[in-house]
């Protein structure tokens, strides 16, 4: 008893009460937070962005790296080694 209190999973408390999480396009409900799916990063407004590699490179789950024999630049792009 008491003050006390928490929204079921997922829901989230608003104030006194417990709204449903809605997931973004391209995103999912776990637990009591939202997600996005690999290849897609959250962005500020809680959408669920695609992430874009440059050339050379690779995305996995929420971010990219360079490709095996290249190496990222201070640009944001993989150069030779």
């Amino acid at each position: 008893r008491g003050d006390r209190w928490q929204c079921n999973t997922s829901f989230k408390q608003d104030g006194d009460v417990c709204v449903a999480l809605v997931a973004p396009d391209n995103g999912y409900v776990q637990g009591s937070s939202v997600k996005c799916f690999a290849g897609f990063a959250s962005g500020e407004d809680g959408t669920c962005n695609r992430i874009v590699a440059p050339a050379n490179a690779t995305v996995r789950n929420d971010r990219w790296t360079c490709n095996p024999g290249y190496t990222r630049t201070e640009e944001g792009t993989c150069r030779r080694l």
